[in-house]
């Protein structure tokens, strides 16, 4: 609890610090940047210190943190200069309503999940040990990179921007890395709660309507990035009950559950009929299918996992990871990207010679760290968010000057700009990262069924139609509706073309370039055989019967495409020549319907790409572009159903107010009953145990760490930092605990997570084998040869040690101090 306060203050006091900076550089937003100003703390605090650590003017103690902190308030007092302050207490006294409801909600946030997070605190299993490893790593590093925890003498080769802020809190507070990684969930959630409302909140009080005033409607804002789920979670209730089985249990059979095709919900169940999920209450995560809605199966039917994971699932999931670090991040690049939309005071400066930007250049240096920042969080997130800020201003323009080729220019300046400032600021860190992109390759026949789609997305695309329909209904736009519609079919038509043209390009042209390169070939087979496809004829025929077996998914994207885009742009049709500019202008969307149908237009964007294209990464498919594309189009259309919904129940009164409440009660209540139960399984797992307690400490209760290992790890915590030898093994399994948990670095972990950061294993050298030879040898000579190789401190010969290797500890017993002998552990000491 006391961990929990000390993280509560120290949050809400950079809120306090970089609030000034918010309220000069966003002026644009009614809430002046309050919603998202812990964010921004975080973020410059986490910027200044990492880039002066990076370059060798601060150590990673304690003693840098605050300087780094010290540096913040020295621009918030810039900020305040000439009368700031005066101005921002009368500010802060008027705006009592934002002010307190972000108070509420981030305190009310930071327990719910702390809850969630104390009743299911252990780092086991899925990413979490590699998350715990770089905590710890980043806590006992002296320098940036930090020290890769599981291959000795390199620094992290992944996005570890993220743990270096959580360890920088760490530090100051003085918590463990295990109570560190469970508080880390804890304020990434509570931020992303209150960015998200603070996004929502800004264009609620953008509008002129009955909203403006009611706060509490910006809720909705968190509530749908946050707590609604997909229809899977209300699937799986229905499954319970044996919806739409046909027979007498346990003899059952059903159509609609096999046409369904979403594994564990094909079985019949198990169980008499119900109001809970299967194996609920027993540790079952039952909740894990709504991870895996999307189902794909190659050219002869293998299955393939495809992860469609949203916030919700993270959250119960626990999992620290880049993409979940990220999000209150994300939440204040879109707040960023309304601020320039909204802005009226601007600044100008000429970007190649001839386009005039009107944009600050204060504003512009610290979108550049934002977005910046968001490469170094999760790389994923950058060009989606940097295309969003572009986007942005594009509309803004647009909307004032018109639309002509300009606008596209502006677009491609402003992002190639961001994208190049953002890139430079974080130099250090992409001088040194690797990773396993490989490139981007045609998806041909990896279409999304219809039904899966809307059972992933179904719960925000309801809101978003009816939301989008009324503008329609009420604006009289059908035409460009319908024009709208017919891009939207282009949009798809055009990907899906690109993605032909491509595959014809990777089959048939790369192999003809044998000339250049005499591996050259490989490249089309390998593309082909990833698909179990004999040739690319056959690839091309089955990827069109199965876009036109399962139209329901484009279908949706081109009527999605068509109401984003109709509602923004009047199409000359509309426009009579007796119409003054102020009439043209009145025609335009409300700057809050426009910006939320750029959300909902980018969301849109951003879930189509993986039907068409993939990132080429180990896995071979889509797997991961659908993971992180979908993650991000999420947010996009949270927001959008959340703003729409906020709308429509300011604006609709009598019989349709009455409909539309139904309509969205219902909605939710479908949504919610993912993290409901998935709750209320957590926690009714956690009164199950009857040695369970309620704890942020994530390192507590390891259960592959005997309590042997448990002594050592703590004297290894305490021991002067050097590298470690223990046994090598696996992904996902018990190999690199001691590294993990002590914050000693190993000489080499799990070896496939280090192919995926580095983009091969030519860093990993022979590491495994000589491991196995220190153990395994009876010779000193060669095990001092292998000690020296990798400059060893410590050796560790545990239970895991003994079963992996046949160890020959004579040679360690002449020759090194055992500085640690218990029953199944010995720690030697090398002098």
């Amino acid at each position: 609890m006391l961990a929990l306060i000390s993280w509560y203050l120290l949050l809400s006091l950079l809120g306090l610090l970089a609030f000034p900076l918010a309220y000069r550089l966003l002026s644009g937003l009614p809430d002046r940047g309050y919603a998202v100003s812990r964010t921004l703390g975080l973020l410059l605090w986490g910027f200044i210190f990492w880039l002066l650590t990076s370059l060798g003017l601060l150590v990673n103690n304690p003693g840098g943190i605050v300087f780094a902190l010290i540096l913040v308030l020295a621009l918030s007092a810039w900020a305040l200069r000439g009368g700031g302050l005066a101005e921002l207490r009368a500010w802060l006294r008027e705006n009592r309503r934002v002010v307190l409801g972000v108070e509420m909600l981030f305190p009310v946030a930071l327990i719910f999940i702390a809850i969630l997070r104390g009743t299911n605190p252990g780092v086991l299993g899925t990413e979490k040990p590699m998350e715990l490893a770089f905590i710890n790593s980043v806590l006992r590093s002296p320098q940036m990179p930090p020290s890769d925890p599981w291959l000795s003498g390199y620094g992290i080769s992944y996005y570890y921007f993220g743990y270096v802020m959580v360890g920088m809190l760490a530090q100051l507070t003085g918590v463990s890395g295990g109570v560190a990684f469970n508080l880390g969930t804890v304020m990434v959630f509570a931020l992303a709660a209150v960015g998200a409302y603070g996004v929502i909140f800004n264009l609620l009080e953008t509008l002129k309507a009955r909203s403006k005033g009611n706060p509490a409607l910006a809720t909705l804002g968190p509530v749908f990035v946050l707590l609604v789920g997909n229809v899977e979670g209300f699937l799986e209730i229905l499954h319970a009950r044996h919806a739409f089985w046909q027979g007498t249990f346990p003899n059952l059979t059903s159509r609609f559950w096999t046409w369904l095709d979403m594994v564990e919900l094909s079985e019949p169940p198990t169980s008499p009929p119900q109001w809970v999920p299967r194996l609920f209450g027993i540790g079952s995560w039952w909740w894990w299918r709504a991870s895996r809605v999307i189902q794909d199966y190659d050219m002869v039917g293998s299955h393939k996992e495809v992860i469609d994971e949203f916030p919700a699932f993270s959250y119960l999931l626990g999992d620290l990871h880049p993409h979940v670090l990220a999000m209150p991040f994300a939440f204040l690049t879109i707040a960023l990207a309304l601020n320039l939309f909204l802005q009226n005071e601007r600044g100008q400066f000429t970007l190649f010679q001839r386009l005039e930007v009107h944009i600050s250049m204060e504003h512009f240096a610290l979108a550049a760290i934002a977005f910046g920042g968001l490469a170094f969080l999760n790389f994923w997130d950058f060009p989606v968010y940097v295309g969003l800020y572009a986007g942005a201003y594009a509309l803004r323009e647009g909307r004032e000057h018109g639309w002509d080729w300009q606008r596209l220019w502006e677009f491609l300046g402003i992002g190639i700009l961001l994208g190049a400032g953002g890139y430079l600021l974080y130099l250090p860190f992409h001088l040194s990262f690797s990773s396993q992109a490989g490139g981007i390759l045609p998806n041909i026949i990896y279409a999304s069924r219809g039904v899966h789609f809307w059972v992933m997305w179904g719960t925000l695309l309801l809101p978003i139609f009816v939301y989008l329909g009324y503008l329609a209904v009420k604006r009289k736009t059908g035409y460009t509706i319908f024009n709208g519609v017919w891009v939207g079919f282009g949009i798809v038509l055009a990907l899906g073309l690109l993605a032909v043209l491509w595959a014809t390009i990777i089959t048939r042209l790369v192999p003809a370039l044998t000339f250049i390169d005499p591996q050259a070939s490989i490249a089309g087979n390998a593309y082909l055989s990833s698909v179990a496809a004999p040739n690319l004829g056959a690839l091309l025929a089955e990827g069109m019967l199965r876009r036109f077996s399962r139209a329901g998914t484009w279908i949706t994207l081109a009527l999605v495409f068509g109401l984003a885009i109709g509602l923004q742009w009047p199409f000359k049709r509309e426009v009579t020549k007796r119409e003054t500019a102020a009439e043209g202008q009145a025609k335009l969307l409300s700057p809050a319907h426009a910006f939320a149908g750029l959300l909902v237009l980018f969301g849109a964007l951003v879930v189509t790409v993986p039907d068409f294209f993939f990132l080429r990464d180990f896995f071979g498919y889509r797997i991961n572009s659908v993971f992180k594309f979908y993650y991000q189009g999420w947010f996009f259309w949270a927001l959008g159903a959340a703003f729409g919904s906020a709308y429509l129940l300011s604006k609709l009164r009598g019989v349709p107010a009455i409909i539309f409440d139904a309509f969205l009660i219902f909605v939710l209540l479908v949504g919610m009953t993912y993290m409901v139960y998935g709750f209320a399984d957590t926690i009714a797992s956690y009164q199950r145990n009857p040695n369970a307690q309620m704890t942020l400490d994530g390192t507590r209760d390891s259960s592959y760490l005997s309590p042997d290992d448990v002594i050592a790890v703590q004297w290894l915590q305490r021991a002067p930092r050097g590298v470690l030898a223990e046994a090598v093994g696996g992904s996902y399994t018990q190999y690199a605990r001691i590294s993990t948990h002590s914050g000693q670095v190993a000489v080499l972990g799990w070896e496939f997570h280090e192919v995926q950061w580095r983009g091969g294993s030519t860093e990993m050298g022979s590491r495994s084998s000589d491991i196995r030879s220190l153990y395994e040898t009876s010779n000193w000579e060669s095990a001092k040869g292998i000690i020296d190789m990798y400059d060893i401190r410590y050796i560790y010969v545990g239970t895991l040690e003994q079963n992996a290797y046949n160890v020959n500890p004579r040679k360690f017993d002449q020759n090194l101090i055992p500085v640690i002998q218990l029953d199944t552990v010995t720690v030697y000491e090398v002098p």
